[in-house]
């Protein structure tokens, strides 16, 4: 496959300068305008993430893998597929034991649609969380490992990660006026469990400006960041972009996913937020 069929099949936007293509980065979804070079003759490289490499390690790097070895050949989606629409993955599992070994129920993976995915990889074997815009509208999945293999969290390639919050559109529809910032979907999935419905998860310790847009509708923002180096020094950096609205709320030495149910209650209600949201 040339490099001219990549671009194509990807819809990648780039721009054609002398014998290169330029532009931002598809697969760590960069914003630099010109950190992704593809040169045909040689191959691709990203001066933001790193990564590089020729036509196959470009294709594995965005999410399709070699044909399970048969034929040496790339799986690709359909020249005709739809990217506005994204199709569920099915099915999923929610009484997989790792569920468990994250002390969430049952109901709980059924009410956030997440399931054990026994399908082909980068998704398959993996935990599936469905990820959806700010009016509810699937706009792709979240698989995690269930093991320690890596990388830990795959996002499916079409996601707009730095333009959603996970349960925004839940949260945005019961007109919270106070909402409860995590990091994972399962720390929102946990506090979910407890009855604090308000909860979102930025999918990440980094938030951005269109994931601060959604927070701002709030009246109050409750941050509970992971207790770890990076995870201390982005709350307290989004405490001083949301301003007087944002409480950094510190946490023992552990996510909120691995917390005591009482415990992290007690923690909320400190702060003022009861499990009716």
């Amino acid at each position: 496959m040339t490099w001219e069929a990549v671009i194509a099949r990807y819809n990648l936007t780039l721009i054609r300068v002398k014998d290169q293509y330029r532009g931002p980065c598809p697969i760590h979804g960069g914003t630099n305008p010109t950190a992704f070079v593809i040169t045909p003759s040689k191959g691709f490289h990203c001066f933001g993430c790193g990564a590089g490499g020729g036509v196959a390690q470009f294709i594995r790097a965005m999410g399709d893998i070699p044909d399970m070895e048969k034929r040496g050949s790339f799986w690709l989606p359909p020249v005709d597929a739809r990217p506005d629409i994204v199709t569920p993955l099915s099915p999923l599992d929610p009484t997989h034991r790792y569920f468990q070994s994250r002390g969430l129920h049952e109901a709980t993976a059924r009410f956030f649609g997440m399931g054990y995915f026994a399908g082909k990889p980068p998704l398959g074997a993996r935990i599936i969380i469905p990820l959806h815009d700010a009016d509810g509208k699937l706009v792709g999945h979240l698989g995690r490992a269930i093991d320690d293999k890596e990388p830990r969290y795959w996002f499916q390639q079409c996601v707009p990660r730095r333009s959603i919050l996970f349960n925004f559109h839940r949260v945005k529809a019961a007109r919270h006026e106070t909402v409860v910032l995590v990091e994972g979907a399962f720390d929102c999935a946990a506090l979910h469990q407890l009855g604090f419905s308000n909860t979102v998860a930025s999918l990440s310790c980094h938030v951005t400006e269109n994931q601060r847009a959604l927070l701002s509708r709030f009246r109050r923002v409750l941050i509970l960041f992971d207790d770890d180096l990076s995870g201390s020094d982005a709350m307290v950096a989004l405490k001083e972009e949301l301003g007087r609205s944002a409480v950094c709320v510190p946490l023992p030495k552990a996510d909120p996913c691995s917390l005591k149910g009482v415990v992290l209650s007690q923690i909320l209600r400190k702060n003022g937020v009861d499990a009716r949201g």
